[in-house]
């Protein structure tokens, strides 16, 4: 069954992407490279952090809500009640 991916994971996944993008030009100007060289290492960079984040924040919230679940189907265990207890001194 495939559902719609929540809004925040969208918006976590592209903030990651710019993050990435933003690593990939600082790290082509440290090299030395030319403009077109340090963009386009800065959108590979954008592509690969946006399909991680967006991969593992869908894994992490899918995880979360499947524990929660499961939580939830689990019976609440109780100590059995000792009704029959002993008098005591008499």
């Amino acid at each position: 069954m495939k559902t719609k991916t929540p809004h925040f994971i969208s918006q976590l996944s592209f903030l990651l992407a710019l993050a990435g993008a933003f690593i990939g030009v600082l790290i082509g100007f440290n090299n030395g490279d030319e403009l077109g060289w340090a963009l386009l290492r800065g959108a590979f960079l954008f592509l690969a952090f946006g399909i991680m984040s967006r991969w593992w924040l869908g894994n992490m919230a899918k995880a979360w809500l499947e524990s929660r679940l499961e939580s939830l189907q689990t019976p609440v265990k109780t100590k059995p009640a000792d009704h029959a207890r002993p008098a005591l001194g008499r």
